[in-house]
């Protein structure tokens, strides 16, 4: 019965063979996990002559098999963007890298005697 006392290292080749085969199993999962990015451009270059529900064959065609639950989250999302759900049409945007920046505003005529008076108050 195998237990800490007499379970032996792998050999460096071993080791070494172990690795690559998880290497190659993890590229292959990365391979078929797509990213809700690639999913919504995909979405977003589909003709909407039809509803988006009735394109999902040409999803699976594009991604080469079957719709995920991913792609068809993705797909329903555009579909209530396109029925005029703003949040929705901002999520899409959002994920897709196309949120405009944040402003703060910077403007600050205050000097540095002022600022050091504000925060340490009259001792300074």
């Amino acid at each position: 019965m195998a237990n800490s006392t007499n379970l032996k290292p792998p050999s460096t080749r071993e080791a070494r063979e172990r690795g690559r085969k998880g290497g190659k199993a993890s590229a292959a999962a990365k391979a078929r996990k797509r990213t809700f990015r690639e999913v919504f451009e995909a979405v977003l270059e589909m003709d909407i002559d039809r509803t988006i529900s009735g394109q999902s064959d040409k999803i699976a065609d594009k991604f080469g098999g079957k719709i995920t639950v991913h792609e068809a989250i993705a797909m329903a999302i555009a579909s209530k963007a396109i029925d005029g759900n703003l949040d929705a049409a901002e999520m899409i945007r959002d994920t897709i890298g196309e949120k405009p920046a944040d402003s703060i505003n910077l403007n600050n005529n205050m000097s540095l005697e002022g600022k050091l008076k504000r925060i340490v108050g009259d001792k300074f």
